[in-house]
């Protein structure tokens, strides 16, 4: 079944950045793609690529979330390719409040800023989502230790 309503979510893990450890994922509708998975592990320097898309036979798009640890601290990316409205993206922590907030932020650029770890260290998420059949949801990563 061919489907229209993807979100490919890349995780671009910077350079001591930590590693990330998932939690867990969450979805409203729509589900991982056939062939694709959450990794339990990013680590620092390294890419993840995951597919996820609507349920066979759904008319309710796709739209949830994962969670990942980094610093001791759970961060969340939401993201949503629904029938009707706008494809979303979001970066914060607080599980489904991220995903109640997030927006298509007019798919430019935007950067969320999230103190970690005691105020240890400093992570910064660049992050833009796309219009259209797959929302290309890009999440880059740098932290700063203090």
């Amino acid at each position: 079944m061919v489907k229209t309503h993807n979100c490919l979510v890349k995780i671009s893990n910077g350079p001591n950045s930590g590693d990330m450890t998932y939690v867990t994922d969450w979805y409203d509708s729509g589900r991982v793609a056939d062939g694709s998975s959450w990794p339990n592990t990013i680590t620092s320097g390294q890419e993840s690529v995951v597919l996820n898309y609507e349920k066979n036979w759904s008319m309710a798009g796709c739209s949830g979330y994962v969670t990942y640890r980094m610093f001791d601290t759970d961060i969340t990316i939401a993201f949503s390719n629904p029938v009707s409205g706008s494809n979303k993206l979001g970066v914060g922590t607080g599980g489904k409040r991220v995903w109640d907030d997030m927006s298509n932020h007019a798919y430019n650029w935007f950067t969320i800023n999230v103190d970690a770890s005691g105020g240890n260290a400093k992570l910064q998420f660049d992050c833009k989502c796309t219009g259209g059949s797959t929302n290309t949801c890009n999440v880059n990563i740098k932290a700063y230790t203090t």
